[in-house]
């Protein structure tokens, strides 16, 4: 019984040692790419310049 329960252990622990990082590489190589077209958004309010009142 003791052996079985080793194999069953053994073969627990490899399915894990492949299955996670292969889950990994998918998740990552699934990702979609950043959009870099967008500009950069400012979050500081816009410098007052002497024609413009705001």
């Amino acid at each position: 019984m003791r052996r079985r329960e080793r194999r069953v252990h053994a073969a627990a622990w490899t399915v894990l040692a492949v299955i996670l990082p292969a889950s990994l590489v998918l998740v990552f190589a699934l990702a979609p790419d950043p959009v870099v077209e967008r500009p950069p958004v400012r979050l500081d309010p816009p410098a007052m310049q002497e024609g413009n009142p705001q």
